[in-house]
């Protein structure tokens, strides 16, 4: 008899008739008692004519009468349970097999990582206390469990096993990526960056050396170091010249570097538009539209308590009233309920929730709608489409708040929307768009709903200075912090405070606290608040006297809220729009006396208002009514007369 025949004749026969199988499987047990294979075929035929008990059994029986490994037997039993999707038993076995003392290591490794995402959470939950009994603290499957609570998002467990985890230097390079993300994702960033930088260090190949350079490029921009992150991006490139998200990410990174440099902005974005129109087979074509009222789409992933709500809200609530004028169209590609959310959704515009949309399904719906006018809120973002925009799905293509940092460099864009402060004369050789530059600010605020007290600032109290950064790690460069040391070295006795969700993470933290300890900063004088609600957030922000602006790349909301509690921003002007976002908001509410043109001015400025009480004091007490008095509260105005502009585009 072939009994390798027949053993194939089995594989076939189970797609086609289990029954079949069965009987084949029956007989080279009878005639091959002592074949391994036999028995792990006659317990799968088993289980797909739904006979798991003899499937059991049979296996049984062969780890009994033969001799293959206890591996081998568990690991057919493990495949069974997951099939018949058992998977109490499946996660029960799993973990007994991970505490074996008869299987190795890699051999548990294994099994676990084939079986990982179809374990019951709630029966590894229950197990954590056994597993951390029986298995070694360092053991790689101990970080394998750190990943498999993570995918379950149970972060108690993770921070359970991973605090007490030291094995990371032990990992194969599967281990490592794995824990490298726990890490990004679980508030330790300089324990990512160095798992990363040893796995680039020894990459299976070179797809996943890029893969690991751009979250390498990440974790550097997480805590400033943006140089790093454009050195990343760049060795990606020097693999693979046409890695799109490499050629998106350095476009967008450089604007935050220290080092402006326009035709490197100009340079990346280009390649970048060159690159993603290769991979582009069809562009959209449109009828003239003879839309009355025209339609324009605004197009964003973060209509929302993000800036892009804060300062949107105001302009949509406004614009239902212009229906005559224009159809509005509010396009979300990313829902996130919260009062801001419903704020927009609920405004009287035609709203669209395209949150469980693929990219080219966004495209396709926007260019359905037959717009006029297409206005995106993301750029070249996180969230960015610029894949689709560049289809070109509405005739007239415009940039506005959101992912505004200065010129896209496509020219698919025809437009971009900004005002006098932070587009100049003479700032239109930084752009390929057309500047519609609006008479006042770019942007609308709407406060919070909640009241939230003033009191007198916190040195009255302290006796001690409190400067505050509320802005995210990304934009503070290793200028920020050598200003900062000059500022505090000037100011006794001061300290700075950072708060932002992104100083949630202890790595961030720690990497924040070496470089003023690099520039003589004692690290007494820095402290970090942690992320809190919104509300509380602006409790926190009242507790300084005075908010320094980062630079080059500003605050935007964060400058105006700061305003909004009564806390004065040091800001500095730059060359680029990004760089001039607190310019705006501190023009336009009146207090360009605190817009610095120099680092000098910029360190000047800070330094003698910290010595001067009296203007502090007057600043908390008028700093909120000049806001609320300013064009940033002019919603109908500002609604006016952008709509104007933008009918009269399509006209």
């Amino acid at each position: 008899m072939d009994y390798k025949r027949k053993r194939q004749q089995i594989a076939t026969a189970l797609a086609e008739n289990p029954a079949d199988a069965l009987q084949l499987a029956l007989e080279l047990v009878v005639n091959e008692p002592n074949e391994s294979v036999n028995y792990k075929n006659l317990a799968i035929c088993y289980a797909y004519n739904d006979q798991v008990t003899k499937a059991r059994a049979t296996l049984d029986l062969g780890e009994k009468k033969t001799k293959a490994k206890r591996l081998f037997w568990d690991t057919t039993r493990a495949g069974i349970l997951a099939d018949c999707g058992l998977i109490t038993e499946l996660t029960t076995l799993i973990v007994e097999i991970s505490t074996a003392t008869d299987v190795s290591d890699n051999e548990k490794l294994g099994l676990v990582r084939t079986f990982l995402d179809r374990l019951d959470p709630t029966i590894l939950k229950g197990a954590n206390s056994y597993l951390r009994q029986h298995l070694d603290a360092n053991s790689p499957l101990v970080a394998e469990f750190i990943y498999l609570q993570y995918t379950h998002e149970d972060w108690n467990a993770v921070n359970l096993f991973l605090d007490g985890f030291k094995g990371d230097k032990s990992l194969d390079y599967e281990g490592k990526k794995r824990l490298s993300v726990v890490c990004n994702q679980g508030n330790l960033t300089k324990r990512a960056k160095a798992l990363l930088e040893d796995m680039i260090n020894n990459p299976p190949n070179q797809t996943a050396l890029q893969d690991d350079l751009l979250e390498l490029t990440k974790v550097f921009a997480k805590s400033g170091d943006v140089e790093e992150s454009v050195n990343c991006l760049d060795r990606v490139l020097s693999v693979n010249q046409k890695n799109i998200e490499a050629l998106r990410a350095k476009a967008f990174y450089l604007y935050y570097s220290d080092r402006v440099d326009t035709e490197g902005i100009k340079s990346a974005s280009l390649q970048f538009g060159d690159t993603l129109r290769e991979t582009i087979t069809k562009t959209f074509s449109y009828k003239e539209a003879a839309n009355q009222p025209i339609k324009i789409g605004f197009l964003s992933a973060s209509f929302s308590m993000h800036p892009v709500g804060w300062m949107t809200a105001g302009f949509f609530c406004e614009a239902s009233n212009f229906a005559s004028d224009a159809e509005v169209h509010i396009i979300c590609t990313r829902w996130k309920e919260d009062f801001v959310a419903k704020t927009i959704k609920f405004s009287g515009n035609i709203f669209h929730d395209l949150s469980d949309f693929a990219d080219d399904e966004i495209g396709n719906f926007v260019h359905e709608l037959n717009l006029n006018i297409l206005v995106d809120l993301e750029g070249l973002g996180l969230h960015s489409h610029a894949d689709q925009i560049i289809r070109k799905p509405a005739p007239i293509l415009i940039k506005w708040v959101g992912g505004l940092i200065g010129s896209m460099w496509l020219p698919e864009y025809d437009y971009l929307i900004t005002d006098k402060y932070q587009t100049p004369p003479g700032s239109e050789v930084d752009f390929s768009e057309e500047l519609i530059t609006l008479p006042n600010s770019y942007v609308t605020y709407t406060p919070p709903p909640y009241k939230i007290q003033q009191h007198e600032p916190p040195h009255t109290a302290k006796g001690l200075i409190t400067f505050g950064s509320f802005n995210n790690a990304t934009k503070i460069s290793n200028l920020c912090i050598e200003l900062w040391a000059s500022i505090l070295n000037q100011v006794a006795h001061s300290v700075l405070v950072f708060k932002d969700k992104s100083f949630g993470d202890r790595g961030v933290q720690e990497i924040i606290l070496d470089k003023f300890s690099n520039v003589g900063i004692d690290r007494t004088r820095i402290d970090f608040w942690l992320p809190t609600e919104h509300k509380e957030h602006l409790e926190h922000v009242k507790m300084v006297d005075i908010a320094l602006d980062t630079i080059p790349y500003t605050g935007g909301l964060t400058t105006i809220e700061s305003l909004y509690m009564g806390v004065p921003v040091v800001g500095l002007s730059g060359r680029l729009l990004c760089h001039r976002h607190s310019t705006s908001h501190l023009a336009i509410t009146g207090h360009e006396e605190l817009i610095a043109t120099s680092v000098e001015e910029y360190v000047q400025i800070a330094v003698d208002l910290a010595k001067d009480s009296e203007r502090i004091k007057k600043y908390r007490r008028e700093l909120r009514q000049d806001l609320l008095n300013s064009p940033l509260l002019e919603h109908t105005k500002f609604t006016s007369d952008l709509l104007k502009k933008m009918v009269a585009l399509a006209h």
